[in-house]
């Protein structure tokens, strides 16, 4: 199905210019880059000087990483709580899936086994505010979006979207998906979804019910997306591929082949895509997908299963490891190309 006339969000998703805290432990600009505790990894760039990497234990089973506060928050389900950077853990009543930072608190998706919800957090006190029942019994929200004025939340028990206004908690449409949807972004071309095994890429519309268009099948088993002002980039870790799509057109704008990309983000150096082993950092040039250069963040030999997920965390890329249970940091400014 072809797409509709392409329409921006109405509002694109904030960029928070927040300095980064550094959690206690971590190294910092004077020292001898291992906080002390040997646990800082040395980056392998290219550059004349090596990039100093910092990580931290986050163990619990961390799924999803998010900038809040110009700090870093991850989901741990299997302790029920979510690790702040800088902070004591937040406990929660069910298993944190995914976590999304909004003008009007920091909204989580909570699973419980039997009907799940999310819940807004106050950032500054860990106060849970509210608490939203997406339906009385088997729901499972396992992907949040913000596009600067709506929450999309993926329902995977019940293969749909459920938009949320995040300023009172009100739920409003229900969308019906592909049952194998996994995946949700937004971004300035709007809020997209993708999921596993040849699940084209659509288009959530902003005021229609249903998906509003097939935009592209990018790939076999398309993962983890980043949407920018112009192209949508989707990581294919079966395939071994990086795709840049550009939505009036019939073939990917790029086509980049990478050994088991995990996920991408945009940033002022390019499009930053993340390999499981070790993990790596990948920079690709954003007009043409060509490789900038590589950093290497840890010593882990062998990839994980998958899910290795990337955040922008103040002036830093953040690297979630879930097979490592470790949270890896690095500077922008110190990644190749």
């Amino acid at each position: 199905m072809p797409l509709a006339p392409r329409r921006a969000a109405r509002a694109t998703v904030p960029v928070l210019l927040a300095t980064a805290l550094v959690a206690a432990g971590c190294s910092t600009a004077g020292d001898d880059g291992d906080g002390g505790d040997g646990s800082a990894e040395r980056g392998r760039g290219s550059r004349s000087a090596e990039p100093r990497v910092r990580t931290e234990d986050v163990q619990g089973s961390p799924t999803e990483v998010a900038e809040v506060a110009g700090s870093a928050w991850v989901t741990q389900p299997e302790r029920r709580a979510v690790w702040r950077e800088g902070a004591a853990p937040l406990p929660l009543a069910g298993e944190p899936l995914d976590l999304v930072e909004t003008p009007f608190g920091v909204w989580v998706a909570l699973g419980n086994g039997v009907g799940g919800s999310v819940v807004r957090v106050d950032a500054s006190t860990g106060e849970v505010e509210e608490r939203v029942p997406l339906t009385a019994y088997d729901t499972a929200p396992t992907q949040l979006s913000y596009d600067g004025e709506r929450l999309w939340v993926l329902d995977l028990a019940r293969a749909s979207v459920v938009v949320v206004d995040p300023a009172t908690g009100e739920v409003g449409r229900r969308s019906v998906v592909d049952g194998r949807t996994q995946e949700l972004a937004s971004g300035a071309l709007g809020t997209f979804a993708t999921g596993q095994v040849d699940l084209p890429l659509a288009y959530l519309a902003d005021d229609r019910t249903g998906v509003y268009g097939v935009v592209s099948r990018p790939c076999t088993a398309p993962g983890d997306l980043a949407v920018g002002t112009d192209l949508v980039w989707v990581a294919c870790s079966d395939a071994g591929q990086v795709v840049a799509l550009d939505l009036g057109a019939e073939r990917p704008v790029a086509t980049v082949g990478l050994d088991r990309p995990d996920d991408v983000l945009l940033t002022a150096r390019g499009a930053v895509v993340v390999l499981a082993e070790g993990p790596t950092l990948v920079v690709l040039d954003p007009a043409d997908g060509s490789e900038r250069g590589r950093l290497r963040l840890g010593d882990d030999p062998a990839p994980a299963s998958g899910g290795v997920e990337l955040a922008r965390v103040g002036d830093d890329v953040a690297v979630l490891h879930p097979g490592t249970e470790r949270l890896y940091r690095v500077a922008l400014a110190d990644l190749p190309g």
